[in-house]
């Protein structure tokens, strides 16, 4: 039985696992349209080898974007769509179009194994951290500046997927005894004058800003106090993570079970939906459930995914939210992708992949959306429903990546 949470640290130590003949996959990550649309793409060959590919899909050409050294996860575009950052290791980075080099983001212990990271602007951004043996929201900027937002130095409760919307803070709250809660705060100014340790800049080298954090006998005092958060859904024992908030009126979040049987084919989620009334109270509403590929989480290191449960996640994109499905059918492992429509409540079926075969990352841009899988053997034909890769005679990389028009 393991946890499903997923933390930075989680994938360093998968990074350093090697496998001989590892499943190859392929699947996109994010979009930047500009003059002409390129879609990133993470080829994992093995656990120790993931390659970042941008990839055009009207010319089916791709090029890797980053140096062979590293292992890129956690993908993100700038909110300037400047650039875009991942993590490498537990390690930030930023890569800008403009510069050759990716640039280093000094996040120093002793907060550590980083999780769920979310831009505030092309400045700033929000990360959970584990400080003192208890998680807590952070922000952190580009400069290497660092400061608390929520911490509980008794770690009573501890605060896990912050999501940032305008002038409010969400996050997980996750208590000691087990219960689980959505909370909503408003997000503290960053000329607050409330009571904060001493605050991290740039000017000062790693030793330097450790010394600063360990000075204090005791965890940095938050900019939020407790009694400004307020609870907008209860979800009591029963595990919550990744919370997204399409605005501060909605949001959606995945309750787990609160371990994985390794035994079990399938790993059964469910999404609910958050959404605040013109009265300012909240409802939460169960959506669907969907189960997910235990293989593709732990267990035999040649199957498993380098980003663990990220690319089988949901995304929500104009008020429809693709999805994969995983089910155990006459001996064999079954995925479908669905879209489900916000309003209406409906779902439609989009595809059905072969037995065992998986489908992942669903990603919409300009009406097109991209999936990812397993990647086809090299003689697999063009009709082949697998992700492809192959070079031309010049040496030139191409992908073709299932897609659907909706």
């Amino acid at each position: 039985m393991k946890s499903l949470y997923l933390s930075l640290g989680l994938l360093a130590c998968m990074a350093r696992t090697f496998a001989l003949h590892a499943d190859e996959y392929l699947y996109p990550v994010g979009a930047v349209s500009g003059e002409s649309l390129q879609v990133y793409v993470l080829h994992q060959k093995s656990l120790d080898d993931v390659v970042l590919l941008s990839w055009n899909p009207f010319s089916g050409q791709a090029h890797p974007v980053l140096l062979s050294r590293y292992t890129p996860a956690f993908f993100s575009v700038l909110p300037d769509a400047s650039g875009f950052s991942f993590f490498d290791r537990g390690c930030m980075h930023i890569k800008s179009f403009g510069k050759r080099s990716p640039q280093s983001i000094p996040l120093y212990e002793p907060i550590c194994d980083f999780n769920a990271f979310v831009w505030v602007d092309a400045q700033h951004f929000c990360f959970a951290g584990n400080y003192h043996s208890s998680y807590g929201i952070f922000e952190g900027s580009t400069s290497g500046a660092c400061r608390c937002l929520l911490h509980d130095p008794q770690g009573t409760v501890e605060y896990l997927y912050p999501q940032v919307c305008g002038d409010k803070l969400f996050c997980i709250a996750r208590r000691k005894y087990g219960s689980h809660a959505v909370i909503c705060t408003p997000y503290p100014a960053r000329d607050a004058t409330l009571e904060t340790p001493e605050q991290f800049d740039g000017s000062d080298d790693a030793y330097e800003q450790v010394a600063k954090l360990i000075a204090h006998d005791h965890a940095p005092c938050a900019c939020v106090k407790s009694e400004a958060c307020t609870a907008i859904a209860e979800l009591n024992d029963w595990p919550c993570a990744f919370l997204q908030m399409v605005s501060d009126r909605e949001g959606f979040v995945i309750q787990h079970p609160p371990a994985i049987n390794s035994a079990k084919p399938v790993v059964q989620c469910v999404l609910w939906r958050l959404r605040a009334a013109l009265d300012g109270s909240w409802h939460c509403t169960r959506l669907f459930a969907f189960g997910l590929p235990t293989s593709l989480l732990l267990g035999d290191p040649d199957t498993q995914l380098y980003e663990s449960i990220l690319p089988l996640l949901p995304r929500y994109a104009q008020g429809q939210i693709f999805y994969v499905d995983t089910n155990e059918e006459a001996g064999a492992l079954v995925t479908r992708l669905h879209s489900y429509n916000v309003l209406l409540g409906m779902h439609t079926l989009l595809a059905t992949a072969s037995p065992n075969e998986p489908l992942l990352a669903p990603l919409q841009e300009q009406q097109i959306l991209f999936y990812g899988g397993r990647v086809a053997a090299d003689d697999a034909g063009e009709e082949s429903a697998l992700p492809r890769r192959w070079f031309d005679e010049n040496g030139q990389q191409y992908l073709h990546m299932p897609s659907i028009y909706c």
